[in-house]
C-alpha cells in the first residue's frame, strides 16, 4: 500500500514539473512572439523598406522571431536540463533512404493539403487556409525557402525537441502526441477550430516518424519538403480540376503508401543507431 502511494505521488510530482516546465517553454515562447511583434513593424517603418517588408511581412517577421527565439531556447535548455538543445532534439544522422522517404511524405503531404483545399465547399467555408497561408509563404523565392529551411528546424526544436519530449518523459505516448498536437492548435492558431484540426493530423504524422527514427533530421526534411510543396503550389496558382482531384488521389496513396515503408523499416534503423550508442535522450 505504502508503495503504491508512494509511485502515486511519484507520479503527481512527475506531471506537475511537467506542467511548470512547459508554462516556462510557453511564457518564453509568448515573451518572443510579443517582443518581436511589438518592434517589427516600426523598425521597417524607420528604415523605409515598406516595399520589401510589404510582400515578404509573414516570411520576414517569423525569421527575425526564429533568428532571436533559437539561441533563447539553447540557453534555456541549458540552464534548466544542463543539457544541449542537439542532444536533446536527437539530431542524429538519419539513412539517404529514411531522408529520401521523408521527403516523399513531405511532398505527398503539400500535394494532398493543397488539392484538399481547392474542394470548392472547403475553400468556400474555410478562408483561414488562404489567409495562412498567404501570410506564410508569399514573399520572394529565394528568400521564402531560406524562411522554411530555418523554420523547419526552429519548429522541430521547439515542438519536438522541446515540447514532445518533455511530454513523453511523463504521458503515454497517444497522450503526449494528443496534446503536443494541442499546444502547436493554440500557440499558432489560438484553437481555431479547423487549423487546428489540420494541426493535429500533421502533429500525429510528425510525432510518429520522430519515435520511430529518433531523429530530428527525419522531422526537418518533412517540414521542409511539405512547406516547399505549399509554396510551389501556390505560385502555380493551383485551382480546383481534374488535375487536383487526380493528384488528391495519387497523394493519398504515395503519402500512407510512405508512411507504411517508414514504418515497417524503423525497428533496423533503431537497432543499427543502439549499435552505435545514438539512444534516445529526454528532458
Amino acid at each position: 500500500m505504502k508503495k503504491l502511494l508512494l509511485n502515486e505521488t511519484i507520479k503527481q510530482e512527475k506531471v506537475f514539473e511537467l506542467i511548470g516546465i512547459l508554462t516556462i517553454y510557453i511564457a518564453i515562447y509568448f515573451a518572443v512572439v510579443i517582443s518581436v511583434a511589438t518592434s517589427f513593424f516600426e523598425t521597417f517603418e524607420l528604415q523605409n523598406l515598406n516595399d520589401f517588408f510589404n510582400f515578404n511581412q509573414g516570411a520576414l517577421y517569423l525569421t527575425i522571431h526564429d533568428l532571436i527565439a533559437l539561441p533563447i531556447y539553447f540557453l534555456m535548455i541549458y540552464l534548466m536540463h544542463k543539457k544541449s538543445l542537439f542532444k536533446v532534439s536527437q539530431f542524429v544522422k538519419a539513412t539517404n533512404k529514411t531522408m529520401a522517404l521523408c521527403l516523399l511524405l513531405g511532398i505527398s503531404m503539400g500535394t494532398w493539403v493543397m488539392s484538399f483545399l481547392q474542394i470548392p465547399l472547403i475553400k468556400n467555408s474555410y478562408p483561414q487556409f488562404d489567409e495562412l497561408f498567404d501570410f506564410l509563404i508569399t514573399g520572394n523565392v529565394v528568400f521564402i525557402i531560406l524562411f522554411i529551411a530555418l523554420h523547419s528546424v526552429y519548429k522541430e526544436i521547439f515542438f519536438r525537441g522541446m515540447v514532445f519530449n518533455q511530454l513523453r518523459s511523463v504521458l503515454s505516448l497517444p497522450l503526449a502526441i494528443f496534446v503536443n498536437g494541442l499546444i502547436y492548435g493554440y500557440l499558432f492558431f489560438y484553437w481555431d477550430i479547423m487549423l487546428t484540426i489540420y494541426g493535429m493530423l500533421g502533429a500525429i504524422i510528425f510525432n510518429l516518424v520522430y519515435i520511430w527514427y529518433e531523429s530530428i533530421w527525419a522531422t526537418i526534411t518533412i517540414e521542409f519538403s511539405l512547406f516547399t510543396s505549399y509554396f510551389i503550389f501556390r505560385e502555380m496558382n493551383y485551382e480546383f480540376s481534374w488535375i487536383s482531384i487526380s493528384l488528391n488521389v495519387i497523394s493519398s496513396i504515395v503519402l500512407l503508401g510512405t508512411m507504411y515503408i517508414l514504418w515497417k523499416q524503423r525497428k533496423t534503423v533503431l537497432s543499427k543507431n543502439q549499435v552505435k550508442g545514438e539512444t534516445v535522450l529526454h528532458l
